[in-house]
């Protein structure tokens, strides 16, 4: 016989399907409440990360704007002046040749031209000599100066002929034309540094010029620390450390090339450098320049201004910063022999010259990256002076020509297509570099008819 089931039982049962069904539903809403949740946090945080402004990358020159690193632009590239934001500018022998042989643009020549005019001019239309010469180059340093100057503003950091590096009086009396000169076309004296070589002569010089002319010098080609130690003695305003010829100097001297910049022996003879002007608070400001790379310049924080290039001003806008957090601003071993050297020095006050004073190290170091940026400097003023002789001979010679002989200069075809041409050997430029391209006629031809001043005996003019 068939029983039907207890209803109690039945009741139990229904009771837990119930409750099973519940939770079933209760667990399937709760996820999609959940989703629905993580999804709009995910879209809050998308949405947050697009108002957020990107991550500022530090690039060389805001990490050098950031630890007051005064920037000086090194270049004669005016359209460069004018883009950067710089605190001062800088013109040097290898400068103001590059600028006159440059192909693709006038600027440097025209200057050029406007100083032979005025060397003319001021003479009384004399015959050529050497102190036209000087006159003229003299002022070809001013006019690059003041566009230099009008583009960019700050301190203009111009320089005495190099070739004079052994003779203290020529160069305080041409620092002291030139500042004459400048500030005849609207400087102030206090926005003029006149760079001198720092060989025994040039301190002399600048210790005269900063303590009896109130002239502020910037002494060059520093390759010491107790070289500089004696730069700060003089009371020059700054001194420049040329970084990369002095850090190559090291790699001769223990024929080896250091990837690592901090195990470098030079960087450490600068960090210690940089270190004595801090530790004894010395006014002397300490210049940065030639370097070979933009590692060296992230090396190498403590300097208070540094001359940049054209390619290492473009390059430090979008370049990030190289250094680590672990590189050392400065050595252990920089630090001590900073606090080790002798502060103040006396060298100035021998009779012998503070050269003498130093070790044979030390001057051997000194004469290995002074003397050969000297001779450098010396080929590229050669060059310079050539350059400018020929165009004051020209302008002195076009003043004797005939209206008909003006006239075949202007008609004539250019006598030299190509412009420049470059002794491999020396770098120097040839004859009328850079000149050459643009004239129309060689003078002897155009004065082959007539001649009635005469041309100047002795002066190339083709």
């Amino acid at each position: 016989m068939y029983h039907r089931p207890h209803p109690t039982g039945n009741k139990h049962a229904s009771s837990a399907t119930h409750a099973a069904a519940r939770s079933v539903q209760f667990t399937a809403t709760r996820a999609r409440g959940l989703w629905k949740e993580n999804a709009a946090r995910e879209r809050e945080r998308e949405r947050d990360r697009d108002r957020r402004p990107p991550p500022e990358v530090a690039t060389v020159q805001c990490t050098l704007h950031r630890a007051d690193t005064a920037i000086i632009g090194d270049t004669l590239d005016f359209s460069t002046l004018s883009v950067h934001e710089l605190n001062g500018t800088a013109v040097s022998p290898a400068a103001v040749l590059a600028g006159l042989q440059a192909t693709d643009h006038d600027d440097v020549f025209y200057h050029l031209w406007v100083a032979a005019r005025h060397a003319i001019d001021e003479s009384g239309g004399r015959r050529l000599d050497k102190r036209m010469i000087r006159d003229a180059m003299e002022r070809l340093m001013v006019e690059v100066g003041i566009a230099m100057y009008e583009r960019s503003g700050g301190p203009q950091l111009t320089f005495v002929d190099p070739r004079r590096n052994d003779d203290a009086v020529a160069m305080v009396r041409s620092a002291r034309r030139l500042v004459t000169l400048f500030h005849a076309r609207g400087m102030s004296q206090r926005e003029i540094v006149i760079s001198i070589p720092a060989t025994e002569a040039g301190v002399a010089a600048a210790r005269e010029l900063e303590a009896n002319h109130g002239i502020h010098t910037n002494l060059i080609l520093v390759a010491s620390l107790m070289h500089a130690a004696v730069c700060a003695e003089a009371r020059a305003t700054t001194i420049s450390i040329a970084v990369g010829p002095l850090l190559q100097c090291h790699e001769r001297k223990r024929n080896a090339v250091y990837q690592d910049l901090a195990l470098h022996p030079g960087i450490e003879i600068i960090q210690a450098t940089l270190a004595y002007f801090k530790f004894h608070e010395i006014r002397t400001r300490v210049v940065g320049r030639d370097f070979r790379a933009m590692p060296e310049i992230s090396a190498l924080p403590g300097f208070d201004a540094v001359c940049l290039s054209k390619e290492q001003l473009d390059v430090s806008l979008w370049k990030a910063e190289t250094r680590s957090a672990d590189f050392p601003a400065r050595s252990p071993q920089a630090s001590m022999r900073a606090r080790q050297a002798q502060h103040p020095t006396t060298f100035l006050e021998s009779e012998i010259g503070f050269m003498e004073l130093m070790s044979a190290e030390a001057r051997g170091m000194l004469a290995a990256a002074m003397f050969p940026a000297l001779g450098k400097m010396e080929l590229q003023m050669n060059a310079i002076e050539k350059l400018v002789m020929e165009e004051v001979a020209w302008q002195l010679a076009l003043n004797t020509l005939s209206l008909g002989a003006l006239y075949e200069l202007r008609d004539a075809p250019p006598s030299n297509p190509t412009g420049k041409t470059r002794d491999p050997e020396s770098n120097q430029v040839g004859a009328r570099a850079g000149s050459e391209g643009r004239r129309r006629m060689p003078l002897g031809e155009a004065t082959g008819r007539q001649n009635e001043g005469g041309l100047i005996e002795g002066v190339e003019y083709f």
